[in-house]
């Protein structure tokens, strides 16, 4: 509130500011990308978006799967808390999901690429093979285990265990363990 002063009468006179979010800041939030510079919609719309996009595409009688490349903020609303929005989905459509975070697309693009085989999108999706090792770079610390550390190769996340002190170093892996959306993974001795 801004005071303005008094009239003749003695009445205070003032100002206020509106005191309501519009429309655009509740649907929309900055763009990571662009720092503020610009809006795109908000993660939960964009996965509504993919999600009527596959409505759509549920329709043709070959697609078994689909491959889905989304922003991470995007991927882990269509994921949900321990993956149970994806089955949930998965159950809802008759369809196998796969998605990959693209960090280096904006936040509101998405990309589906139908199969009618499963293993074929699980190709696409899941660019990791288990006890394979990779040179990886560990990207932050796991959000609930912090003696974790995040690495990614080509958008998929692995979790490798004992990497939480690691952040920002480039590290040898091992997949040990090997999911639709991430895998798990521990580190291979230098040497």
């Amino acid at each position: 509130m801004h005071v303005l002063g008094l009239t003749k009468l003695g009445i205070v006179e003032m100002t206020r500011k509106k005191g309501r979010q519009s429309l655009d800041e509740v649907v929309q939030r900055v763009c990571p990308l662009c720092e503020g510079s610009g809006r795109v919609k908000e993660e939960h719309v964009v996965a509504a978006d993919v999600e009527q996009a596959l409505q759509r595409l549920k329709r043709d009688k070959k697609t078994t799967a689909c491959a889905i490349r989304v922003h991470p903020l995007v991927g882990s609303v269509l994921i949900g808390q321990g993956g149970r929005h994806l089955q949930q989905l998965e159950q809802q459509l008759g369809l196998k999901l796969f998605i990959r975070g693209d960090g280096s697309l904006r936040p509101d693009l998405f990309f589906i690429q139908q199969y009618d085989d499963e293993a074929l999108a699980w190709a696409e999706a899941v660019p990791v093979s288990r006890g394979e090792t990779y040179s990886v770079l560990i990207e932050t610390q796991h959000h609930d285990r912090l003696g974790d550390g995040i690495a990614r190769i080509n958008g998929f996340v692995i979790e490798v265990s004992g990497a939480g002190e690691r952040v920002g170093q480039q590290v040898r892996i091992r997949v040990d363990e090997l999911y639709k959306t991430h895998a798990h993974a521990t580190l291979v001795a230098e040497g």
